[in-house]
């Protein structure tokens, strides 16, 4: 009786584990939201998205206000990389010009 129980129990460990496997989850990417503002030297909200995504960063739909009265835009999405690539995402954001103000959270 104990073999046939554990033996149950070590294909269940093992076919859980073979699942994990097959489901892609990716625990090597984080995702993090992203607060810019822009003035009005920055470009277009599309280069900065296909600036980010030719680095290989997945950036979610964006929340946009401009303040006319500022003449400043601010916006805010979500951005899906890889762990080791915090840093280009930071560099490629700074490479643009008009960017005043860079805050990135931390997404669970």
């Amino acid at each position: 009786m104990y073999a046939i129980a554990a033996t149950a129990t070590g294909i269940g460990v093992a076919a859980l584990t073979l699942l994990r496997r097959l489901e892609r989850k990716e625990d090597d990417m984080i995702r993090r939201r992203i607060a810019l503002s822009l003035d009005d030297a920055a470009p277009p909200l599309s280069t900065i998205v296909a600036g980010l995504s030719a680095r290989g960063i997945v950036v979610g739909p964006a929340e946009y206000d401009k303040r006319v009265d500022e003449r400043q835009v601010h916006v805010v999405f979500q951005a899906r990389f890889p762990k080791h690539a915090s840093d280009d995402v930071i560099a490629a954001i700074e490479a643009q010009p008009g960017i005043r103000r860079i805050r990135m959270d931390l997404l669970a």
